[in-house]
């Protein structure tokens, strides 16, 4: 496990990490748990540069595992320690940075050209809100509160590779799956604001799934194994 792997680090450094993800099997480490025990040492007063010492220290262990083997993506990618005072100061603007943004004239082309395809909703819904695909596909209906006009935002959809069987054993041909997961940041979890377009696109939407629903009955879903346990999806 992660705690035998970092046993050659200095004793602090160690004992920082073991505290909060020593007892989790190597592969079972996620960028949340990483995330998490950033949060909570930066409340137990570590400095920045602390924290960061730690994680590049785990960082090096995971990725070691990347490289034999044992795990596809180091879950540390991409998770950064800030510092809680620059965090506080306002962003200032950069005239000279390139902001790039679909133009008015090309939105209304796309949307003229999608507007009588079956997802046409689903594009309404991204534009309005903001949301990654992946957050789209894993929402309920029970995320959507159309009385206050929002949207929790906490998990995600994903296509994964599986390169070892629930024995640990390798598999000589892996098996590609779909799952649903927590974001990778603390951050990526919220609330988004429903305006009044999205509220119609998800209400259209909902017209959509309740007719396939009665037109296909029992065979709604049928052949879709994460409705075991998301029985009611978006």
């Amino acid at each position: 496990d992660i705690a035998q792997c970092l046993v050659g680090s200095e004793m602090c450094i160690r004992d920082r990490g073991k505290t909060y993800i020593g007892h989790l099997p190597l592969t079972s480490i996620k960028p949340n748990n990483i995330q998490y025990m950033i949060e909570s040492l930066k409340k137990e007063g570590y400095s920045a540069p602390t924290i960061n010492s730690t994680l590049r220290v785990i960082s090096m262990v995971l990725n070691s595992a990347v490289d034999n083997g044992y795990l596809l993506r180091s879950p540390c990618k991409n998770i950064v320690v800030s510092d809680n005072k620059s965090a506080l100061e306002p962003v200032q603007d950069n005239d000279n940075e390139d902001f790039k943004c679909i133009s008015k004239n090309k939105l209304i082309i796309f949307f003229n050209q999608c507007r009588n395809t079956r997802y046409f909703e689903f594009f309404v819904i991204l534009l309005c809100t903001g949301l990654r695909s992946g957050e789209l596909c894993a929402l309920e209906w029970k995320d959507i509160d159309f009385k206050n006009k929002t949207i929790n935002v906490y998990k995600t959809i994903s296509r994964c590779k599986h390169y070892y069987d629930d024995s640990g054993n390798k598999i000589s041909n892996p098996e590609e799956h779909i799952q649903i997961t927590t974001p990778k940041t603390r951050t990526s979890r919220r609330k988004i604001p429903l305006n009044e377009s999205a509220i119609q696109a998800f209400s259209s939407w909902k017209h959509k799934q309740d007719h396939d629903k009665l037109i296909q009955g029992k065979e709604w879903g049928k052949k879709e194994p994460l409705l075991h346990k998301y029985p009611d999806p978006v």
